[in-house]
Order: structure tokens, then C-alpha cells, then sequence
């Protein structure tokens, strides 16, 4: 994983790739693909009000009622 100029972990995979994602109808999100969304999560939120369970959980979320 990159790292940020405030020490936050970036996941290394591109939005491309999160897109081009072969994922399987009914199957569960990466744990990659949940970092990776998460981590922009918290950059659209800022550095307020939230923590980093609640931005794995939003994506988690997220991520599983894209894939249904």
C-alpha cells in the first residue's frame, strides 16, 4: 500500500481496476475492494466526524448491493 503525505494507507488498485472488477453475482466484495473504497470514503468526508469502521462498513455496504 502507498502511503499519503498524512501517513494514511492508500490501497494500491486503480478505480479502473475497481471498476473492471470480475466479480461474481451474489459473491462478497474483496477485502481490496472494500479498503479501497473505504479510503475514498474518508477523503470525500474530510478529516471529521466519522471513523474508519464506519467508512468499512459504508463501503462494505455499498459495495455489496452493487454487486446484487
Amino acid at each position: 500500500m502507498a502511503k499519503t503525505a498524512k501517513g494514511k494507507s492508500q490501497p494500491d488498485i486503480s478505480p479502473a481496476e475497481l471498476e473492471e472488477s470480475d466479480a461474481i453475482p451474489g459473491s462478497r466484495p474483496t477485502q481490496e475492494e472494500i479498503e479501497f473504497r473505504a479510503y475514498h470514503i474518508y477523503l470525500e468526508r474530510g478529516d471529521n466526524d466519522g471513523s474508519p469502521e464506519d467508512d468499512w462498513l459504508q463501503a462494505e455496504r455499498e459495495l455489496s448491493e452493487a454487486i446484487e
